[in-house]
């Protein structure tokens, strides 16, 4: 999983162990640690609901690296418990990767949560050394034409089916951790 900031700038790393009771505004700082622990456990979740059915590049998938194509099914189910903001991006990548990766561009989704970037799939990237060679663009044209990227994938029934399928069979798998993400009002 990637997390960032939003802003790039220099900044500390977020090490959710250095928080203590002194720091300033220790209060968001814990909901942030809480809501990064959550989502890394709703990673390791997530692994076992995705295949090939709930991926938008279906020919593309594999076991090894299941997070291929899993980006908007899985920001979506993201943004069902956690709220935020999906980010579309344009994707380009260098000629050298671009038979492993489909082509030459494409998209990629990803949530922002309380000001801080998650990528649940950014895995789907580190089978090759593309992740040095892909250069993302925001997107942010496309609210414009599309709406957000839940209105969009409501326009193409083969994605939300996607979405859907994901979701069903993540919250099946996992009913004991969405009641807690519900619990919690994350």
């Amino acid at each position: 999983m990637c997390i960032f900031p939003i802003m790039e700038v220099d900044y500390e790393p977020f090490h959710p162990k250095a928080i203590t009771p002194q720091t300033p505004d220790h209060e968001f700082l814990e909901k942030q640690k809480r809501t990064v622990e959550l989502l890394l456990k709703m990673q390791t979740l997530l692994k076992s609901s995705w295949s090939k059915d709930t991926s938008g590049q279906p020919r593309d998938w594999k076991q090894s690296c299941p997070e291929i194509g899993q980006c908007l099914p899985t920001a979506l189910t993201v943004q069902d418990y956690f709220g935020g903001e999906i980010e579309w991006v344009s994707l380009v990548f260098t000629p050298k990767d671009t038979k492993e990766l489909g082509g030459g561009f494409g998209q990629h989704f990803l949530n922002v949560i309380d000001g801080i970037k998650v990528d649940l799939t950014s895995g789907q990237f580190s089978y090759t050394n593309a992740q040095d060679n892909i250069k993302i663009f925001n997107r942010s044209d496309r609210h414009e034409t599309y709406g957000t990227a839940r209105e969009w994938a409501k326009l193409k029934p083969e994605r939300w089916q996607q979405y859907l399928l994901l979701k069903k069979k993540f919250e099946e798998q996992n009913p004991d951790f969405v009641r807690s993400l519900i619990d919690h009002n994350i």
